[in-house]
């Protein structure tokens, strides 16, 4: 299972996230995904294998955005592509929503 923004959940949310990683660790894992661990309580922090990974520049997101259209069976210009990927600011999973949301519109 894959929570996102998990440093942007109240001290509550985060409490019956390690309850959840207590109790089902055998039958589940879990990906937490942050932008900064800082504000994620140290007892989950403390259960965690804690991996970083950089933002991905402007050029990868377009890469993934053709890649995307491609298997979608539909075209998008470069200039369109790179439009997309500088808007979300390094954010994948919102260029990608992006795109989504373009294709829906046409």
């Amino acid at each position: 299972m894959v929570l996102y923004d998990v440093d942007k959940v109240s001290k509550n949310i985060q409490h019956l996230i390690k309850w959840i990683m207590d109790c089902y660790t055998d039958s589940c894992k879990l990906i937490l995904c942050c932008e900064d661990d800082v504000d994620i309580l140290d007892q989950v922090k403390n259960c965690c294998k804690v991996i970083e990974v950089d933002a991905p520049v402007t050029h990868e997101i377009m890469e993934v955005l053709i890649q995307i259209a491609s298997k979608g069976d539909f075209d998008l210009l470069m200039s369109f592509a790179a439009k997309i990927a500088i808007k979300p600011k390094q954010n994948l999973r919102k260029a990608i929503m992006a795109l989504e949301a373009c294709k829906a519109h046409k």
